[in-house]
C-alpha cells in the first residue's frame, strides 16, 4: 500500500504539478487520439459506454450474479474493491490541487474516473474468476 501512495504522490507531483508533466500528458493524448473520424466515433462510443451510471451497472450485475451462486464473501469483495476504487478516485479529484500554469485553469483529470471505472470492472471479474483461472 505504501508504494502504491509512493507513486500516486510521485505521479501527481510530476504530471500534474509541473509544465514539463502537463505538456507530456497533452502530448501523449494527443498522439493517443484516433485519426479517422470513424476511429474517433468508436472512441467516444467507449467513453460514453463508460460513464459512471454504466459502471454501476455492471458492477451490480455481476454482485448479483455472484450472490445468484450464494457466493456472499466474493460478492462483498466484489462490492467493496469496485465502489471504494471509483469513490477514492471521485474524492482524490476534487482533493487534489491543480496548479495554473501560463493563467490555464484547467478541470483536474487526475486520476482519471474512466481508469478507475475500467479498473474496477477488472477487479471484479478478477475477484469472480475461479481460483485456478486468477
Amino acid at each position: 500500500m505504501s508504494v502504491g501512495l509512493t507513486c500516486l504522490v510521485a505521479v501527481h507531483a510530476v504530471m500534474v504539478g509541473t509544465q514539463a508533466g502537463r505538456t507530456a500528458d497533452m502530448q501523449w493524448t494527443a498522439q493517443a487520439l484516433p485519426k479517422s473520424s470513424a476511429d474517433f466515433q468508436t472512441n467516444q462510443a467507449i467513453m460514453r459506454a463508460m460513464s459512471p451510471t454504466h459502471i454501476l451497472a455492471v458492477g451490480l450485475i455481476l454482485v448479483l450474479a455472484t450472490m445468484s451462486v450464494r457466493q456472499w464473501r466474493r460478492a462483498l469483495a466484489i462490492s467493496v474493491a469496485s465502489s471504494g476504487l471509483v469513490i477514492s478516485a471521485a474524492i482524490l479529484k476534487s482533493a487534489l490541487p491543480r496548479p495554473v500554469f501560463d493563467g490555464q485553469a484547467l478541470a483536474n483529470s487526475f486520476p482519471s474516473g474512466h481508469v478507475a471505472g475500467a479498473a474496477a470492472i477488472a477487479v471484479a471479474l478478477v475477484v469472480l474468476t475461479s481460483g485456478r483461472w486468477r
